[in-house]
């Protein structure tokens, strides 16, 4: 493909460092840019920066970016940065390491991860940290704690091939997969019930209170979800998105209203009132950031006993320290809701390009304008096949448009598990792809419903939920 050779060839382009040697385009950072790149450029060796006389002179930054494309520093660039500025001198790279570790830059917790105790030491007693707020203080003991139990999350996967099956688990990796008896269509339709359905997979039964609070009908609950710019709206959003990142533990290949009562036993009304604030007015009040970090930083201080132990949820609290905390964030300050409901009304939008955008944060450049706000943030990184869970709700609700059906189709392990029977997607599917892969067989299964199955193509992945919950074994 010429255009991709072309886009490689600009890439491997040297370009002076700030170091003053010659760096590929593809491995520099911008000390001016904005948002993550700025801060992650901030404690970057020179040799690893854009000398900035390409920033005085508009054509060379311009021609530099269209060489260079989409930032590519890798968590374990990050990582060594981070010890290089811990057990360095250099008091500037000192700060803004800090200053990357408060942020909500979503390789905090793998960066922060590779740092040995004396190296966290070395941070916490330096002049610099001193120098922080005492809410600032907090995030970055609160991030080395959070990195603690993430790594804890990994150290726990390697019991797999022990007679303890371990808590952790990858993303909904089919572990039922063998060779299943050839399903029918008239199974599927003969075992079709609505209302059960919806209940068992939806947030039209016992989750639709927890994610839109007071909502009685599914047009209470989309009415809701449309309003965007009110606190009600946002906070819905937010109950939806945090829905999303909680079917991505194992507990969310049980059926989805499963989570209502881990929610109300573990959460109960008490997290919601803590982290919802009263106002619209309240997010930027720093009253408000420093008690909603204050009660972040009880849930990371939550102890488990063993990694192992299911019954403490120890992934559940980590999702709901980093992701819950990163939903947050994207809703009610960054303005999430309004982005996706703005970008879902261009013509040219559609199901794939709208997960692209959810999972990476990049509007298409035929959709921009000059005052299109550019979202920065991965949800992608918070949950991965349950997005699909999020686009599904959203489009049965009719928060978004049937231009978006092909990519609406959730399919956890038990709903690949009969599209395979039913012999509409391959055995390779025991294993989650990437997005692109996701979005593939969603397209697939919602071709397939539509050909074979159409009265029951409106209830998209459902009715094979259902049929799995039936007949699981």
């Amino acid at each position: 493909d010429e255009k991709a050779d072309f886009v490689n060839f600009l890439s491997e382009l040297h370009f002076q460092s700030l170091a003053g040697s010659w760096v590929k385009a593809s491995s520099l950072l911008v000390s001016e840019a904005t948002g993550f790149e700025g801060i992650r450029a901030g404690f970057a060796p020179p040799e690893r920066v854009l000398d900035k006389h390409y920033s005085t002179e508009a054509n060379a930054h311009d021609f530099f970016r269209l060489c260079r494309g989409e930032m590519k520093v890798m968590s374990h660039d990050l990582s060594l940065w981070l010890r290089e500025s811990a057990k360095g001198t250099d008091r500037r790279r000192k700060s803004n390491a800090l200053l990357f570790l408060v942020s909500l830059d979503p390789f905090v917790a793998d960066a922060a991860g590779g740092l040995e105790d004396a190296e966290k030491s070395n941070l916490i007693s330096s002049p610099e940290f001193g120098a922080l707020s005492l809410e600032n203080q907090n995030r970055v003991k609160n991030a080395f704690e959070g990195a603690r139990l993430k790594k804890a999350q990994i150290e726990g996967r390697r019991f797999e091939a022990e007679s303890v099956q371990p808590y952790f688990q990858d993303d909904d990796y089919d572990e039922d997969f063998e060779p299943l008896a050839r399903i029918t269509i008239h199974d599927v339709i003969k075992n079709w019930d609505e209302a059960r359905a919806l209940a068992l997979y939806s947030i039209s039964g016992p989750l639709r209170n927890l994610v839109t609070p007071g909502a009685t009908t599914d047009r209470d609950s989309s009415h809701l979800l449309s309003q965007v710019e009110t606190l009600d709206g946002k906070a819905s959003w937010y109950r939806l998105l945090c829905l999303g990142c909680t079917l991505s533990i194992p507990r969310g290949r049980t059926p989805a209203s499963g989570v209502a009562a881990l929610w109300e036993n573990e959460l109960g009304d008490s997290f919601w009132k803590e982290t919802i604030p009263q106002s619209l007015t309240d997010v930027s009040k720093t009253s408000y950031t420093s008690s909603l970090d204050k009660y972040f930083e009880t849930i990371i201080r939550k102890l488990f006993r063993n990694i192992n132990t299911s019954g403490e949820y120890a992934d559940f609290w980590r999702r709901v320290f980093y992701d819950f905390r990163k939903m947050h964030y994207f809703v009610f300050q960054n303005h999430l809701p309004e982005t996706v409901l703005d970008f879902s009304s261009y013509e040219e939008a559609d199901g794939r390009s709208l997960i692209d955008f959810l999972k990476s944060g990049s509007i298409p450049d035929s959709m921009q304008d000059p005052s299109t706000p550019r979202f920065r943030g991965v949800i992608g990184q918070s949950m991965k096949v349950p997005l699909l869970f999020v686009m599904r709700e959203l489009r049965r609700l009719d928060v978004l448009n049937d231009r978006f059906d092909s990519a609406c189709y959730y399919l956890n392990s038990p709903a690949r598990r009969i599209a395979r029977g039913l012999g509409w997607i391959g055995d390779e599917t025991r294993y989650v792809g990437d997005f692109s892969d996701l979005v593939d067989q969603s397209e697939i299964v919602h071709n397939r419903m539509l050909a074979e199955i159409p009265d029951l193509a409106g209830h998209f992945d459902l009715p094979l939920q259902l049929y799995a919950y039936k007949h699981s074994r």
